[in-house]
């Protein structure tokens, strides 16, 4: 029996029958242009796993793009998303035709472009994900899925910081549906300028993006009167480059401020970022420029220097040169504060990447006692797909117990993603109120 996973190029995972796939990673579209994934009959197995990692990508490349791949029908486990086709001749030979993900519980189909911007998302493309979105619902017509649509579009004005934006398009919401549009939401409040024993200091978190522009204006200001300020980092999961050139912009300003500034959990983010930059492709220079410099304050000569070589290998330019930090401009790098775990009893917060099994133990330990099982993902930000099937797997097996598991204050953007993958079939996802 046949099935075709259709607009790969568009959207890294399907549901085939009983099948999850999912393609997982950055990979280059020609890798995977026209999947078609095969079934030898219609057995247990529920879900199927091509992990193509951005690590291993040389490897599939090695091979040429896909062009064909049989995926026999084998019994789930909790190995499912450490499945590797990615070896030079794993992918010969295949086709591909385009689909629009079913719900199979209720014969809904999910609209493309939904699923198109729920994968982006996943990716960490919002700006990429808000442009395509925008277009199409001034264009198109979405039907039932309009609303939807729209809801997206506000979550995602509001991730890259895009206010004005925002308003406008709650102003075009009003007139269109005859109800009220969702409000912008404020700053975090761990991310509020605070003054403490004659230092000024913020807590950033979440994702470096345009929404700390204003904690770092209101920091720039306070540092003309006290000499000493303190950033922490160690919240910050995720970055993009509009993020990392705000930052960079108001590390170099305290700098020639002769600010004393300590930079708690630099290590962490440099960590991030370091994930975020690819030798060779020149993109995303703010990222580059940001993680050089958080290895310049840090006084880790070793990694700058490295560093500074694939920076202008990356970016045809001369390598940036080693500059201690002058002394009254000292700038301290402490541990990082102790950060809110990924499960913490019934919530889900921050960004989730690259889960593995164990990531969600605190989950299925919260359900041992209980027939419904309330989830708080109200703080949870972003999920990638690896993370998605981690996570439906669990669900899976809790479901199978007979427990009832209900996702509470769920972004629309999630919603999408857990819909295509499959969870909205065996939890209840309860959308976040604005």
């Amino acid at each position: 029996m046949a099935a075709t996973v259709g607009a790969f190029r568009r959207c890294p995972a399907r549901r085939v029958g009983n099948h999850v796939v999912i393609l997982a990673g950055r990979s280059d579209p020609s890798l995977t242009e026209g999947l078609t994934v095969v079934s030898s009959s219609s057995s247990s197995c529920e879900r199927t796993i091509l992990a193509l990692s951005p690590a291993k990508k040389s490897n599939v490349a090695a091979g040429g793009p896909a062009r064909g791949i049989t995926v026999a029908a084998a019994a789930p486990s909790d190995d499912d998303f450490d499945l590797d086709f990615t070896k030079p001749g794993a992918l010969d030979g295949i086709t591909v035709t385009e689909s629009a993900v079913q719900d199979e519980a209720t014969g809904a189909r999910i609209h493309p472009l939904i699923e198109q911007i729920a994968m982006l998302h996943s990716g960490g493309q919002d700006r990429e994900a808000a442009a395509i979105l925008a277009e199409a619902i001034g264009s198109e017509d979405l039907g039932d899925e309009a609303e939807r649509a729209w809801a997206m579009l506000f979550e995602l004005l509001q991730l890259i910081g895009e206010r004005g934006r925002f308003e406008a398009l709650a102003l075009d919401y009003a007139a269109r549906f005859e109800k009220s549009p969702p409000a912008w939401v404020g700053d975090n409040g761990s991310e509020a300028v605070t003054v403490a024993g004659g230092r000024s200091q913020v807590a950033l978190s979440g994702t470096l993006s345009a929404r700390v522009e204003g904690p770092l204006k209101q920091l720039l200001q306070l540092a003309e009167k006290y000499q000493q300020v303190r950033i922490e980092l160690s919240r910050i999961q995720d970055a993009d480059s509009t993020g990392c050139a705000l930052l960079f912009d108001a590390l170099g300003k305290l700098r020639r401020m002769k600010r004393e500034c300590t930079l708690g959990g630099a290590d962490k983010l440099a960590q991030v970022l370091v994930k975020r930059i690819e030798v060779g492709k020149a993109a995303d220079e703010p990222v580059w420029q940001l993680l050089l410099e958080l290895y310049q304050h840090a006084g880790n000569q070793e990694s700058f220097e490295e560093m500074a070589i694939n920076y202008a290998i990356t970016f045809e330019v001369s390598p940036p040169s080693w500059v201690p930090l002058a002394t009254p401009a000292k700038t301290k790098v402490t541990a990082a504060e102790p950060a809110p775990p990924v499960v913490d009893g019934c919530a889900l917060e921050g960004v989730i990447l690259d889960a593995r099994p164990e990531t969600f133990d605190g989950l299925t330990q919260w359900a041992a006692d209980k027939d419904e099982v309330p989830v708080d993902v109200s703080r949870l930000q972003r999920m990638d797909f690896v993370s998605a099937g981690q996570l439906l797997n669990v669900i899976d097996r809790l479901h199978g117990s007979g427990k009832r598991v209900v996702f509470k204050g769920t972004s629309p953007l999630l919603a999408a993603l857990w819909d295509v993958i499959g969870i909205g079939r065996k939890a209840r996802i309860e959308l976040r109120k604005r």
